[in-house]
This record gives C-alpha cells, sequence and structure tokens, in this order.
C-alpha cells in the first residue's frame, strides 16, 4: 500500500520525466503557482481532494491542472490547448499502462474541463480529476503501537 507522499512522489516524478513539462510541479492549489508569476511552463498542479475508506479500498483523489502560457493576444490557445490536453492523456495512459506503477489502480473515466485565462492568469490548459485506488486491510498489526 502506497502513502499519500509515494503517490504524490509518483506524480512528481512522472512531471520530471515529461519532456514537455520539465519538472515544473507543484502540489498546492493552482492560484499559488500563478500568484508566483512563475515563467516555468507548461506546469502540473495537483491539489488534493478528500481521502475515501470504504470496504477494502483506500482512495485518494486530485485535481490536477495542465496549463500553459498564453500571448497577450491568445493567438496560441489552440495549441496551449491541444498540447495540454495530450499532456493529460499521457499522465493517464502512464499511470494506467505502465509497467513499473502497478500499486494503485486509476480511473481512466476522465473528464477534462478545459479553461482560458483562469483567474487572469494568462494561461489556458486542462483541470481534472484524477482517483488513485489501493487495496486496504485494515490491518491491525501495521498499527505502530
Amino acid at each position: 500500500m502506497l502513502t499519500l507522499n509515494q503517490i504524490v512522489k509518483k506524480l512528481e516524478t512522472f512531471a520530471n520525466d515529461h519532456k514537455q513539462l520539465s519538472g515544473n510541479f507543484l502540489f498546492g492549489q493552482f492560484y499559488d503557482y500563478v500568484a508566483n508569476k512563475s515563467e516555468q511552463y507548461p506546469a502540473m498542479i495537483i491539489y488534493l481532494q478528500p481521502n475515501q475508506l470504504s470496504e477494502n479500498t483506500d482512495t485518494y483523489t486530485f485535481q490536477i491542472t495542465i496549463c500553459d502560457r498564453l500571448k497577450k493576444d491568445d493567438t496560441n490557445e489552440i495549441e496551449v490547448l491541444s498540447d495540454t490536453n495530450l499532456i493529460a492523456k499521457d499522465l493517464i495512459t502512464y499511470f494506467k499502462n505502465s509497467p513499473t506503477e502497478r500499486d494503485v489502480i486509476i480511473n481512466t473515466s476522465v473528464t477534462l474541463n478545459d479553461f482560458s485565462d483562469r483567474e487572469d492568469s494568462e494561461t489556458a490548459g486542462y483541470f481534472f480529476d484524477i482517483t488513485f485506488r489501493q487495496n486496504f486491510d485494515y490491518n491491525y498489526c501495521d498499527i505502530p503501537l
């Protein structure tokens, strides 16, 4: 079973290894990234949603934002949306089909929500929720007592 730290590290590793993202990664909220006036784009921002335990399943959900900088006149908007859409699909494919990422199961029915100039950020891209499910057996022996 993976901890929250380990799942976040796997997401960060994806961002570091992806040729377009080049390590532009933040665990936090979208406005935290753009508020810092970062020039590092495209970027992947992950924000933790509520953790759910049910039966023998531990579920972590993250809101993922993939964004890139828009030109002042927005002439590159379609290009930015196209590129960030592909990066989002790369992330889903990575966790779905990678032989090294078999510790968790992700949902593959994902709605990619596009945005443009959200919160006056001069960025465009996609945000979506991704859910990581894993077995949880409520093992008393795992408690450090």
